[in-house]
């Protein structure tokens, strides 16, 4: 009995120098865990820093390049050169935007934007066209950028072949919105190419530009309105699957614009399969009764066989 008690105390005694030393590492833990949570302090500290280090440099770097701009230091950069050259510029409008934004959330808004602009996008690549180019490509479908609900497209040549690339591209955006969702408008004619600001992009400037903006509103429900110029280029083309009706004349004529005539593009309506009539079922049944071959000489029935010759009587 006592050897057992003498066994209990030696293992309560190393018991209690295991908890000690567990304490002990305990305490070693509280102080590593204690130097992390400074040196994360420190951390968010210097973080913070360095954000309003790097928000004095933007300051800084934007005062650059206003001095720049004002001084005219690098004209190459801040002025760049324009040329003018032929171009149909498209404008692509969500009708009735304004007051709708009045009845929706401003997440709804960016929705709808956000939806026509990768539509455009889409269908800009698979033409084989760019996006926000930063040099002017000849013959190319572009897109110019994004100014609110709408979109600014163009293509840099002014050629029956560019106005059907134009055209072509205007009805595929259209057939992603169904109608009346959209208005588009096309015009052709001469307009500064250049680049604006900063951003190292074509723009493009000059009446036509505007004049592309005003027509999209006498665009109806699945139409393109394109001033004279672009109707003209459409009709030497002469698609059977492009209606254009015009010229026609702007009710109130906004001051400034070359002309004030315009066309009207669409899809002319895919007829109905027509159904025959009985006489056109009659007239099938009886080509296809007389226009069966003939049966080959394979398949003709053998002749019969002659019946075999009388022996003669002995």
């Amino acid at each position: 009995m006592e050897e057992e008690l003498a066994q209990m105390r030696q293992e309560l005694a190393q018991t209690r120098q295991e908890l000690a030393q567990m304490r002990q590492e305990l305490a070693q833990t509280r102080q590593r865990v204690t130097a992390l949570e400074t040196v994360v302090h420190n951390l968010a500290d210097a973080g913070a820093r360095l954000s309003v280090i790097a928000n004095e440099l933007a300051d800084v770097a934007g005062n650059v390049n206003a001095a720049v701009h004002v001084a005219g230091v690098d004209a190459a950069v801040v002025e760049p050169q324009s040329v003018v050259a032929p171009v149909i510029v498209i404008f692509i409008n969500i009708r009735g935007f304004t007051a709708a934004m009045r009845e929706r959330t401003p997440s709804e808004a960016a929705r709808m934007c956000h939806r026509l602009s990768t539509t455009t996008d889409a269908i800009i690549c698979a033409a084989g066209g760019l996006i926000y180019p930063s040099n002017p490509v000849h013959g190319k479908l572009v897109k110019i950028k994004d100014i609110g609900d709408c979109q600014l497209l163009c293509v840099l040549e002014a050629s029956p072949a560019a106005a059907l690339l134009a055209i072509e591209a205007c009805f595929s955006v259209l057939h992603q919105f169904p109608p009346p969702d959209l208005h588009v408008g096309i015009a052709a004619g001469n307009v500064a190419v250049g680049k604006s600001g900063f951003n190292n992009r074509i723009d493009v400037f000059g009446t036509t530009v505007n004049l592309a903006s005003r027509l999209e509103g006498f665009a109806g429900p699945g139409q393109v309105a394109g001033d004279s110029v672009f109707g003209r280029l459409l009709l030497a083309v002469r698609s059977p699957d492009i209606h254009v009706e015009g010229p026609l004349q702007m009710p109130h004529p906004p001051k400034g614009l070359p002309s004030s005539q315009f066309y009207l593009v669409s899809r002319p309506p895919v007829p109905p399969p027509k159904s025959p009539s009985t006489i056109e079922k009659a007239v099938s049944i009886i080509r296809s009764i007389f226009s069966e071959p003939a049966p080959s000489v394979a398949s003709r029935p053998a002749p019969a066989a002659a019946p075999p010759a009388a022996v003669a009587a002995a």
